[in-house]
């Protein structure tokens, strides 16, 4: 498909996202906050490390975050806080809603829910899949030839179609 239309798919935060980003957020305020309230510390850069640290691990974290999908021409673009990555729809054979598609699924490497779910997951139903979700009962499951990407827009019933029509015009 060769058009200049651009299609933006804003996504959802799920609970199970919102709840593991906002543990770990409160964790690392907290690692923040235990030298205030214990023994006083008189090295000055224990207490820059000690906030700088987390502060970092919050702000990088949140670079990554899921903020959207876009699709242009045969690329999916995933939208970030400053950029976008691209990922080839190329060779796309399906694509389908399936709230369930997750189910059962570990992860092999990647982010396990800090600002997303993002990287390389596997279960019994798709084998080894790349996933961009930020809310699991909104998952498209996209399958190509040799590979399954997963994303969750906030529609997923108008992302599959809008993912159908792209492979009928190929």
């Amino acid at each position: 498909m060769k058009s200049h239309s651009s299609i933006d798919l804003p996504v959802t935060w799920g609970t199970l996202m919102k709840v593991i980003t906002l543990a770990i957020c409160v964790l690392l305020i907290t690692i923040v906050l235990i030298p205030v309230f214990t023994e006083p510390v008189t090295d000055i850069w224990f207490y820059i490390i000690m906030t700088l640290v987390p502060a970092g691990i919050i702000a990088g974290g949140s670079l990554f975050m899921i903020r959207g999908f876009r699709i242009e021409n045969d690329t999916l673009y995933v939208k970030r806080a400053f950029w976008e990555s691209k990922v080839s729809l190329k060779g796309l054979i399906s694509a389908e809603a399936d709230p369930e598609a997750t189910r059962g699924s570990w992860r092999v490497f990647g982010n396990g829910g800090f600002f997303g779910f993002s990287g390389l997951y596997r279960n019994r139903t798709l084998g080894n899949y790349r996933a961009f979700i930020t809310n699991f009962p909104d998952a498209v499951v996209l399958r190509f030839e040799k590979s399954v990407l997963v994303i969750s827009p906030s529609d997923p019933a108008k992302a599959a179609e809008v993912l159908r029509n792209m492979i009928r015009k190929s």
